[in-house]
Formats: structure tokens, C-alpha cells, sequence
């Protein structure tokens, strides 16, 4: 009901089935089902399963922050629970299945679902994305944080139009594809990727902050510290900057979208293959060129032909359903995305580049800062809504020599600023 609202289902759930109040017992009361606080309260780490995981993707698609004060013993209920699931990078996985593979060799089944005459499976995906902007949402609340742009919450933001609703489906669209591709066997990969994100929707400038806790801290958690030594833990912000462009791999069609490529090549197109996921799913030695157009990517390799990834049209953001269902079909399908941009924080000016996994629209960017030995980093993340999307993840570090990256407890939120196209530059 949550992730086909058009405004009714919602409705129905907060004034007849009074979901706000059985969330509410269900993560923050003292015998709440969830076991979360008294895990805690015993010094165990709370339960990571199916059932927490949507009940913590429905705590954030209904999240009101207004309905929590500072001196509520739930509020310090939530903010513990949610530090604990967000911040606990060595317990709670970002993504499954792994973020390690690029196309995972298979997947878990999900809950039977039948829609229509069709049958999926339905699974929850992990819970740290909403977790993290529930946690800095509810967080930026109560200490009235103004100095930089914060997740538009859901509940706060305005519905879409009825014109939108029919462009670009619903605000949870994606979510809903997610959660059928992770526990449904579907093929070919094309159609998973337009099912859990949609193309066009990363391009522009995005605004927003990183959230990480001391190093020593988190060093003391990965050597077997309590869920509760978060609790005194300092967490440290700072603002961000991305400017992203979205390039893609297009099926053949009448008007070849692959002018590198000649005659029934075309027919044939298959994208960079995966490569290791610490270099954003880049196999070694790939030679990427930028130009206005888009990407020309050739392989390592001898007798390896180039592949021309467009740059992502102004027409992206505002496709109609009949061009949209058209996208899906076998006369035009975008077939694989690839990221590239800049960045800067207080930290310094980086560069950007990264690839989108087709089975759950999972955004991983490699990012090397431009001056200073600051190492190697990787995010990785879920964009969050389709009309009021919000992007958030986890910061990997990883250098040229370490053979295990670290995990650190660095949250990365997000916020679209901006759009641009070649062209194109205006104000949302």
C-alpha cells in the first residue's frame, strides 16, 4: 500500500490502521517487537531480518519529525536505535546481495506475491538507507540544523501532480522494483535496471553533508565494543557538493545510438564488462574518454572495439509513459549507466566515476581527490524517490595497498540541487 501511494493509501494507513503508533511501539517502546531497545539495553547488537527491514523502509516512508521532542523518552529511543543501525557499518550491510558483484550470481527468493496475472517476489531491501536518513533526519530536527541542505523527508514533502504521476510513476516506483528484482529471478538485466532506477535521475547537482564518528571509534567497535559505545560517540558533519552526469549505453535502434559501431554490430551491443567492485565495477586498464557527447570506453585488450555511452538528454527527467514503456522494449533500451562528475567538501576537490548495478539500482562511485594524499574512496548508495529523491549511502576507504578496504563509519546524504544537460541549466 506504501509504495503504490497516491495519497489514499497513506491516508488510510495513519487514520484507520493508525500505522504511526504501531511503529512507534513496534522500534521504540520498552517491549517493542522489534527487540531493538532491549538488545541494546544488553549490550547485543538488535536483529538484522526481513521483517526489521521493512518495518524500518515503512519508519522512514512515514517518518514525522515534528511529532518527536527533545526531552520524550521515545525520541532518545529513536535516536539511540537509529544511531546504533545506521553508524553500525561492521553489522548491518548496506546492500544485499553483496555489494562486491556487479551482477550477483543469484539471489535469495523473496515472500510469493501475485499482481494481475503476474507472480513475483517480494523482498525487503537492507535496512542502513533508511535507517541513515531517518537517523539524520530526525537528528538535524531536534538540534535545528539550518547550515546545510537536510533529506526532505517524505511526509513532508509536496505530492506529485497528477501529470508526473503519469510521467514518471509514483514516488516509490523504484522501491517497489527493487524489492521484486531482489526476490524474483528476472531477466535480461536491461529490463531489472529500468525497474530499479530511472535513467536520467542522478544528472545534476547535488548538495549535502557526511556524517562519520572518530577513527579510534570505530576501531573499538570493529575489535568487539557494545552497540552502546555509539551512544558517546562524537559524530562529525561536513557539506558536500556533486556535480554528476549520467552517460548511457543504448540498445540499437533506427538511429544508431552506438556511432562507433557499424552494420549488425549494433544488434550485438554488450556493455564494459565487471570488473572489481573497489574500482566502482571498472575492469583494469579501461581507458574512459569524456567529451560533450558522452563516454568513448575501450577495454583492455587488443582488437577490443569502443563503446559510446551517451550523455544523458534533457528529455530524462520528463519522459512520458508511452516513451517510457517504449524505453523498456526491445527497439530502445538503456542496457548500462556510468557516472562521472566532481565534488568538493571541506576535505578538498575530488573526481567522480562509477557505474549503477542493474538488479537493484545500486550507485557506486569511485572518488579520487584531485590534490592531497587523502587515499581511495568508494561510495555506495540507493537513490530514494522519485520526485522528491534523496541519495544516501556509506563511504568506503581503500588504498593502493591494503588488500581489505575499511568500512568506515562515514554516511553520505545527498540532495538534488540542480538539473543539467548539455545545454540545459535550471533550478529545480
Amino acid at each position: 500500500m506504501v509504495v503504490e501511494n497516491e495519497g489514499y493509501n497513506e491516508r488510510q494507513l495513519r487514520e484507520y490502521a493508525h500505522i504511526d503508533e504501531w511503529l512507534k511501539e513496534f522500534w521504540l517502546d520498552e517491549h517493542g517487537a522489534s527487540g531493538s531497545w532491549q538488545a541494546i539495553q544488553r549490550g547485543l547488537w538488535p536483529d538484522h531480518s526481513e521483517i526489521t527491514c521493512l518495518a524500518m523502509w515503512l519508519y522512514w516512508f512515514l517518518l514525522k519529525p515534528e511529532q518527536y521532542k527533545r526531552e520524550d523518552p521515545y525520541t532518545r529511543r529513536a535516536l539511540s536505535i537509529l544511531k546504533v543501525y545506521a553508524l553500525g557499518t561492521h553489522w548491518y550491510p548496506l546492500v544485499t546481495p553483496s555489494w562486491t558483484e556487479f551482477r550477483p550470481s543469484s539471489t535469495a527468493r523473496g515472500a510469493p506475491l501475485t499482481v494481475y496475472d503476474s507472480k513475483f517476489g517480494l523482498r525487503a531491501p537492507a535496512l542502513s538507507v533508511p535507517a541513515i536518513l531517518s537517523f539524520i533526519s530526525l537528528q538535524s530536527h531536534l538540534h535545528e540544523r539550518t547550515d546545510h541542505s537536510m533529506p526532505l523527508v517524505p511526509s513532508q514533502a509536496s505530492p506529485p501532480q497528477a501529470l508526473l504521476l503519469n510521467t514518471i510513476g509514483n514516488e516509490w516506483e523504484c522501491e517497489w522494483g527493487r524489492s521484486t528484482n531482489l526476490g524474483t529471478q528476472k531477466l535480461p538485466a536491461d529490463k531489472e535496471l529500468l525497474d530499479a532506477f530511472r535513467p536520467g535521475s542522478l544528472d545534476g547537482v547535488w548538495e549535502g553533508i557526511f556524517t562519520y564518528t572518530e577513527f579510534t571509534s570505530y576501531a573499538a567497535l570493529l575489535s568487539g565494543a557494545p552497540p552502546h559505545f555509539l551512544q558517546n560517540t562524537l559524530v562529525a558533519q561536513h557539506k558536500q557538493t556533486w556535480k554528476l552526469r549520467e552517460h548511457h549505453l543504448l540498445s540499437s535502434s533506427s538511429s544508431d545510438p552506438c556511432p562507433l559501431r557499424s552494420g549488425n554490430e549494433t544488434d550485438n551491443i554488450q556493455p564494459v564488462a565487471s570488473g572489481n567492485a573497489l574500482h566502482a565495477y571498472f575492469p583494469l586498464e579501461t581507458q574512459i574518454e569524456e567529451t560533450t557527447e558522452g563516454l568513448t570506453i575501450t577495454a583492455s585488450g587488443s582488437g577490443r572495439q569502443p563503446l559510446l555511452y551517451q550523455r544523458a538528454g534533457s528529455q530524462a527527467k520528463t519522459k512520458s509513459s508511452n516513451e517510457v514503456k517504449a524505453a523498456k522494449d526491445t527497439e530502445t533500451r538503456v542496457l548500462d549507466i556510468i557516472i562521472t562528475g566532481e565534488g568538493h567538501s571541506s576535505w578538498g576537490e575530488f573526481r567522480l566515476i562509477g557505474r549503477v548495478r542493474p538488479c537493484d539500482g545500486l550507485i557506486s562511485l569511485s572518488k579520487d581527490y584531485i590534490n592531497g594524499d587523502r587515499g581511495k574512496w568508494l561510495y555506495r548508495g540507493y537513490l530514494v524517490g522519485n520526485h522528491n529523491s534523496n541519495l544516501a549511502g556509506r563511504m568506503l576507504y581503500h588504498d593502493t595497498t591494503p588488500l581489505m578496504p575499511i568500512d568506515i563509519v562515514l554516511l553520505t546524504y545527498m540532495q538534488i540541487m540542480y538539473t543539467i544537460y548539455p545545454s540545459v541549466f535550471k533550478s529545480l
